[in-house]
């Protein structure tokens, strides 16, 4: 994967990190009026819209999910290596 992907890739992990409880509550009523519309007059409106919502729910579940995901990652941390010095006979941290 190159540079350019990288960047990419670290840009969707920074914005689902960056996503606040406030905001999968604002999505969800989103997705919960979706799936709750119903024009009798418009039967095929009325499908469409219950598909998007069922269709944004897995997607806001796979959000959120890589949320925490990336929070677990933020307790990986890379421990300090000891190294020898010779001239002075004892170890320093790099």
């Amino acid at each position: 994967m190159g540079e350019k992907e990288m960047g990419r890739v670290n840009l969707i992990c920074c914005t689902a990190a960056a996503l606040t409880e406030e905001d999968f509550k604002e999505i969800e009523q989103i997705i919960e009026d979706q799936l709750a519309y119903n024009m009798p007059l418009q039967p095929t409106t009325t499908d469409w819209q219950h598909k998007l919502g069922e269709y944004n729910k897995r997607v806001l579940d796979k959000v959120r999910e890589l949320k925490d995901l990336i929070a677990e990652g933020d307790s990986i941390v890379q421990p300090e290596e000891k190294i020898k010095i010779f001239d002075e006979g004892e170890e320093q941290n790099v």
